[in-house]
């Protein structure tokens, strides 16, 4: 299936569009995006009336409830606020992907497995054996229950119910524990896709992203890295491919050390996407994504909130300054905390799409309200007006790694490696 039309090439990076289903073609690639881990993140999207309907969205389905919920909060006072995107219509409007976290798969927190079972009869099984196994004898436990297939068709259904085009199937994470996840999570994509296509041809069900899904400790072995990867070039070089492109995903981008190897995953993976005509989405990026976007692929997704923490963790500190977010700087790219910004006399620099003043009731407010109101939709002003600089550092001047040129100018410890 050919999902990806370029345009021109400038070193690694793309310039083109891509398919994302019938409903939405020509979708213009090379672009850092956002993802929705939780509903907060809805409402703070919801304030950021700047982004366009032409900007894809990732989606973490275990939280379709919350997402649901802000959703219809913010449907209730959207009618307030002439400057608020339409709740109802968010996902459906948009093309979109819907994902499992695959940190709920290997090595999990105990948020992570509750999580995998809010979802229906399938997936309250699945996360039982989640819970009492090991990654290995989790998957082994899957076949011999049979427990696969409902799990994928309850998934599926529930991506459709939020309006989503594509849906990334879980497989088994890449992990020096399970060193063999490299073979089998190209059997479990072959297997999404056989159990997707018995739904025919309905096009309100998403297609599938075939999913390419590491552990940081994963990235420490070429061997392993090497089978996974010719694996994928063999299974979407075929004349029967069903997927409509490839979603790469490192479970923790904070925790990766091995940065020189993950960028070399980002940059084959879609030099073989590219070349089978299909286009390639990295999830979770956070901050650095821009950087990853010089390798190759057609997207990078971020949270609004940019945290270098997993989506399922212990609860966040008890500084309220730490538990306010971070907000980045459009140009010296550097994440800051809420008291930073008194420091910086509550200014940022403008983005010309949202106030880059933070106003005087939020000062001093909740840090739910401050992330909400003003960090998050902030933090996504800042990735769109990088992506219109980005377009124009490769096309007019020919700069083929403007996001390792814009990474550089940061002093943010957790950044800097990246560029």
């Amino acid at each position: 299936m050919r999902t990806l039309s370029l345009v021109d090439r400038v070193g690694e990076s793309i310039v083109g569009t891509s398919l994302f289903s019938p409903r939405f073609t020509g979708v213009q690639v090379g672009r850092h995006v956002p993802l929705v881990r939780k509903g907060e993140d809805v409402e703070g999207l919801l304030r950021a009336n700047f982004l366009g309907t032409d900007v894809p969205v990732e989606l973490n389905l275990l939280q379709v409830r919350t997402i649901r919920a802000a959703l219809a909060r913010g449907s209730t006072l959207a009618g307030a606020s002439k400057s608020w995107r339409d709740p109802a219509s968010f996902f459906h409007s948009r093309p979109s992907i819907a994902y499992i976290p695959p940190e709920a798969l290997t090595r999990p927190h105990p948020s992570a497995v509750a999580a995998l079972g809010g979802m229906g009869s399938a997936s309250t099984a699945i996360a039982a054996i989640r819970g009492a196994s090991a990654d290995g004898a989790f998957w082994t436990e899957l076949a011999r229950l049979h427990l696969y297939a409902p799990w994928l068709r309850e998934l599926l259904v529930h991506a459709r119910s939020m309006g989503n085009s594509l849906f990334v199937p879980p497989v088994p994470v890449v992990s020096r524990d399970l060193p063999g996840a490299a073979l089998l999570q190209g059997r479990i994509n072959l297997s999404a896709a056989a159990i997707r296509n018995g739904f025919g041809s309905d096009p309100a069900i998403p297609g599938l992203m075939y999913a390419l899904h590491f552990h940081p400790s994963g990235l420490a072995d070429p061997a392993v890295l090497n089978t996974v990867l010719q694996q994928f070039g063999a299974i979407i070089g075929r004349a029967d491919n069903d997927f409509w492109g490839v979603h790469v995903h490192f479970t923790d981008i904070g925790s990766v050390s091995e940065i020189t190897a993950a960028k070399d995953v980002v940059r084959e993976s879609s030099r073989i996407a590219t070349e089978a005509g299909m286009f390639t989405w990295v999830s979770d990026t956070g901050a650095v994504g821009p950087a990853l976007l010089d390798e190759g692929p057609a997207f990078s997704s971020y949270h609004p909130g940019l945290s270098f923490r997993k989506v399922y963790a212990d609860a966040a500190p008890a500084s309220l300054d730490v538990q306010c977010g971070k907000v980045i700087e459009v140009w010296n790219y550097n994440l800051q905390r809420r008291s930073d910004l008194g420091r910086k006399g509550w200014k940022l620099d403008d983005t010309g799409l949202f106030p880059n003043v933070v106003p005087p009731n939020l000062r001093t407010c909740s840090p739910r309200a401050f992330r909400v109101h003003f960090g998050k939709p902030s933090n996504v002003a800042v990735a769109e007006r990088l992506n219109t600089e980005r377009e124009k550092e490769l096309v007019k001047v020919g700069n083929a790694r403007p996001g390792q040129s814009h990474l550089g100018r940061s002093r943010d410890p957790r950044i800097v490696p990246w560029a």
